[in-house]
């Protein structure tokens, strides 16, 4: 692949096989960050859209709500809920003010809804949420 060769007032070659085997690693690493914001990107794509697309008959919404709605709820619930615990650092400051009806608004965006969207609504129906 590379052929190392030595010309007159070059660069020694154990530096120029140093400066490329360095960089190889991380070209790699942006291919799987690319790659993994892509998915990331897409994801939440469908999780905005999907409720839109999906107006067929009933078996397949309950198909289409098993497969890909369900699952994308309880994704919205785990990141949710990782939202909730810097949301809640920055609703402390609102506490004395609001008291705890500032906490019990960001649990209801953050958790309560997407609970109750993926684990108890019925299967197939209300697929807008709500």
């Amino acid at each position: 692949m590379y052929r190392l060769t030595r010309y007159p007032g070059s660069v020694p070659n154990t530096l120029r096989a140093h400066a490329r085997t360095s960089s190889m690693p991380l070209r790699g690493g942006m291919r799987l960050v690319k790659a993994s914001a892509l998915g990331i990107a897409l994801g939440l794509s469908l999780l905005v859209t999907m409720p839109a697309l999906v107006t067929a008959s009933e078996s397949s919404n309950k198909a289409v709500d098993a497969m890909f709605l369900r699952p994308l709820g309880a994704f919205r619930l785990l990141f949710g809920s990782v939202l909730m615990v810097p949301a809640s650092v920055f609703n402390l400051a609102g506490l004395p003010f609001q008291g705890g009806e500032i906490y019990k608004e960001s649990a209801e965006i953050f958790i309560l809804e997407p609970y109750r969207y993926t684990f108890q609504r019925p299967l197939g129906e209300n697929l807008e949420g709500g």
